[in-house]
């Protein structure tokens, strides 16, 4: 009789997991949450900053010029991956003035072989435009005896300002000087004539960024100064009073002449003071008038002219009240045509006497280039109010606020708040 061996096998049966691992892919994992992104730009540097995902074992952020890329992940830690585990990361792969787009993607931690979990990833898309550095506002200048001084508003992320006076803006300048942030006032020393001139003086200041000295665009604020020194010498109030016309542009600014100088046959100095306080500041010298801008609204003034003619002068005292600054414009927003990265924005408003020109911004970074027209008889355009109308080009998809802010003669803000209107582009 033949034996018979039975062979008995023994069966174990394997986990799915564990065989998944062994296969180099990691079991599913829950969905992580997208990010809550911020994004926080200067001219030569962008900041990217998220809230930390729960779950989440590193983050990739990249740039494109457009939701539809290309992507570019940008190598962020310091052994020159692409993925970090900070919540923050620092670059200056942008340029000025440009619209980016910045992915932030929470992944989930790697398996112990260094398999990739199974689960969606959380992404968050966020637009920002990196910020050009700004024209400095609000120019000013006062006539010191020879000397030029020079205010201006300060300007966001400017480290220091170049100011220049010349002759005109495409000539070389007659004077310069370079000052730091936060300083928004300089001094350009005997730079003006010490006897009479019929000579204008167009006066610079631009903004610089960080040590490489770069500048923004130049903002020209034409000065009259037609006579100097002289103008402002002890001359024997021997004349008649003169007979003084003046005309309001807007809460900031008054336009102060005599019959004479409005003729060119006469000198006008023209001297400034809080109503009642007999503290006299110059406003202003010219053969034509003079144009006082840069002033309070609804605020009570003295004027004291003097009219200079043949050796001898003039005098009376004058009184103004600024207008109040009208109220802040109410924007809307018309949305035209879209693209697959967003649509068409034009905003709205209507325009009020007295302001020279306007501002637009957008929470997404984008600053909007004034409409123009700053100059013409300080009204607007049209003059004396009216309807206005602003394209900003492609807005991106999501929610998005706007401000439109008035500005007055030498391009000073308005003192009341800006004109807001909120953007769904869908």
């Amino acid at each position: 009789m033949k034996r018979i061996a039975i062979l008995r096998v023994a069966m174990w049966v394997v986990p799915a997991a564990s065989l998944e691992a062994q296969r180099g892919t990691a079991p599913s994992m829950p969905s992580l949450s997208p990010p809550s992104v911020s994004v926080y730009a200067t001219p030569v540097a962008v900041t990217v900053m998220w809230k930390p995902v729960t779950g989440a074992g590193g983050y990739t952020v990249e740039q494109a010029t457009s939701l539809s890329g290309p992507w570019i992940a940008l190598a962020l830690d310091p052994r020159g991956g692409t993925q970090v585990t900070a919540p923050t990361a620092a670059f200056n792969t942008a340029t000025g003035g440009m619209l980016y787009y910045y992915r932030v993607t929470a992944l989930h931690p790697l398996g112990p072989r260094g398999e990739v979990p199974l689960g969606e990833p959380g992404v968050t898309i966020v637009p920002r435009v990196t910020p050009r550095l700004n024209s400095p506002l609000g120019v000013d200048s006062r006539q010191e005896g020879v000397d030029l001084r020079v205010s201006w508003s300060p300007v966001p992320y400017a480290t220091g300002y170049f100011v220049t006076v010349g002759l005109g803006p495409q000539t070389p300048p007659i004077g310069s000087i370079e000052v730091s942030a936060p300083s928004t006032e300089a001094r350009l020393v005997n730079v003006l004539p010490s006897s009479p001139s019929a000579l204008q003086y167009w006066v610079s200041v631009a903004g610089r960024y960080g040590p490489s000295g770069t500048l923004s665009a130049l903002t020209s604020a034409k000065i009259s100064l037609n006579a100097a020194l002289p103008c402002w010498s002890a001359v024997p109030l021997l004349g008649p009073a003169p007979t003084v016309s003046l005309t309001s542009y807007g809460p900031t600014a008054y336009s102060i002449a005599t019959a004479n100088t409005q003729t060119g046959t006469a000198l006008v100095r023209v001297e400034r003071a809080p109503m009642g306080s007999a503290m006299w500041k110059q406003a202003g010298c010219g053969f034509n008038g003079v144009s006082d801008q840069g002033l309070t609204p609804a605020t009570s003034y003295q004027y004291r002219i003097t009219e200079i003619r043949s050796g001898t002068a003039g005098q009376t005292i004058v009184n103004a009240v600024t207008p109040q600054a009208p109220d802040s414009p109410v924007p809307t927003a018309t949305v035209g045509s879209c693209t697959s990265d967003g649509c068409q924005v034009t905003l709205n408003w209507i325009s009020f006497a007295g302001a020279a020109d306007y501002r637009t911004e957008s929470s997404y970074g984008a600053y909007f280039a004034q409409l123009g027209f700053a100059g013409t008889n300080y009204g607007g355009a049209p003059s004396g109010g009216g309807p206005l109308s602003q394209p900003v080009g492609i807005v991106p998809r999501g929610t998005h606020t706007f401000t439109v802010t008035p500005l007055f003669p030498l391009m000073r803000p308005s003192p009341r708040p800006p004109g807001q209107v909120t953007v769904v582009v869908p």
